[in-house]
């Protein structure tokens, strides 16, 4: 044998194992909670699968093919679109000025900033049901109120189709906005205050570093704030479930409600994981266009 062994056994002694080392508990908790459910999901929506044989039938495209010709499919997907197209410009455009104004000295700025912070930290079943009941249709604050100041013929509002999935949406940009107000911060204090001063000695308004300084300088956190808002957006569950779930006749049923209800109430688990993996391929695809579009947007 040579000397010092041979040469695998160099390679391997002259490997630093630490950083492995301290990799391998994450990587355990990545492959056993993440990689295997996802590779998981994927053998399930090809096949007909029995909770109570714990066996699954292959049955190829069959499972895709009935979601998307299911109409409660179509209208839960149209519904997680319109609540995301009307969440995440609200909840980044209220983020972006609030932060705007809590970035400059105003009295109390801490206290203020931790007050706007304190819903995204507090449960959002908590939040649902606090706010199902101010709009009970019969004794909540708000009909009440209303009714008080001369308004007659008030809707049921969690229990009228056309009112149920705003609510919503108002209900869950209340409480993203803190989230996204500190994003903005920290996007903001990491602007050099020198470019500021800069354009200041120039002669530049306030609106005109706003509009060319601060907001392009903000470009890579508006997209991870974008990003992460449409994630947020489309696995909408929680204050569906709780406030209205996913009445009244479908008008807020939304992707993941209906993996809950194939998947938990019809035991339709090759449907559930189906649109499990439509939904995975619709955030996939939404994220990667987002991001060559801001991409694209350097570019010019």
């Amino acid at each position: 044998m040579p000397k010092g062994g041979s040469p695998l056994f160099r390679r391997l002694t002259g490997v630093r194992w630490a950083p492995y080392l301290f990799i391998f508990p994450n990587a355990l908790l990545l492959l056993v909670f993440v990689i295997y459910p996802i590779f998981r999901v994927g053998l399930l929506s090809f096949q007909k699968y029995s909770i109570l044989k714990n066996e699954g039938i292959w049955v190829g495209l069959r499972n895709y093919e009935a979601i998307l010709t299911d109409q409660v499919f179509i209208k839960s997907l149209t519904n997680t679109v319109y609540y995301t197209f009307g969440r995440v410009p609200l909840v980044m455009l209220a983020g972006l000025v609030v932060a705007l104004l809590l970035n400059q000295w105003v009295p109390m700025r801490g206290f203020i900033r931790s007050v706007y912070f304190f819903p995204t930290v507090t449960s959002m079943v908590v939040i649902s049901l606090v706010f199902r009941f101010l709009f009970a249709p019969d004794l909540g604050i708000v009909s009440t109120t209303l009714t008080a100041l001369g308004f007659q013929n008030l809707p049921t509002w969690l229990g009228d189709p056309h009112w149920a999935m705003r609510i919503v949406i108002l209900v869950s940009a209340w409480k993203g906005i803190g989230y996204c107000m500190v994003l903005f911060l920290a996007g903001l204090q990491g602007i050099p205050a020198y470019v500021y001063e800069a354009a200041r000695i120039d002669g530049a308004s306030n609106r005109q570093m706003l509009r060319l300084i601060t907001l392009p300088l903000l470009r890579p956190t508006t997209l991870f704030v974008l990003i992460i808002s449409v994630i947020d957006a489309f696995k909408v569950f929680d204050q569906v479930y709780v406030m209205t779930q996913g009445g009244p006749g479908y008008a807020t049923m939304t992707i993941v409600q209906y993996v809950y209800r194939a998947a938990f109430q019809m035991f339709e688990m090759g449907q559930a994981s189906a649109a499990a993996l439509v939904l995975f391929a619709i955030i996939l695809i939404l994220t990667l266009l987002q991001y060559r579009g801001f991409k694209v947007g350097e570019d010019m």
